[in-house]
């Protein structure tokens, strides 16, 4: 192996657990505005949170990008998918956290689903309505 290839494997290395912890916090951020959406009792944020759900998909999208175009498995979505529960429960913390300075948040957090309701497919490729709709779904079941 060249120094050059073990150089640019190196660099990869390092990057790509750079990007493991970038998109746990992608994730995240998407399921604390899908919890707002669903829990606040002001519907005024509402389309800044969907907004920013997009914004936060694209942003993920490209980290997976990024991995792909390095020729390498896609361990990017891989490693996401099986620490599902870590998203939720960083979401779900952010969420925590912003109801401490907005009370039509506080409301919400009795509600909150203890598990992830959603698989990181759906977190991405499914519309917001849908989502919502998924964490009524779970209550339904019991």
């Amino acid at each position: 192996m060249s120094f050059d290839q073990l150089l640019d494997d190196e660099l990869f290395e390092e990057s790509y657990s750079e990007r493991k912890d970038d998109c746990i916090t992608e994730i995240g951020i998407i399921i604390e505005h899908i919890l707002k959406i669903k829990y606040c009792t002001n519907d005024r944020n509402h389309r800044v949170w969907a907004n920013s759900i997009k914004t936060h998909r694209g942003t993920f999208i490209g980290y997976v990008k990024w991995d792909l175009g390095k020729r390498r498995i896609d361990r990017l979505i891989k490693h996401t998918s099986e620490n599902i529960e870590d998203c939720y429960k960083h979401g779900v913390g952010l969420y925590r956290r912003a109801s401490e300075d907005y009370p039509d948040l506080k409301e919400g957090l009795s509600q909150i689903p203890e598990e992830c309701p959603w698989t990181l497919e759906e977190i991405i490729d499914e519309g917001i309505d849908y989502l919502l709709d998924k964490i009524d779904t779970m209550y339904d079941e019991y």
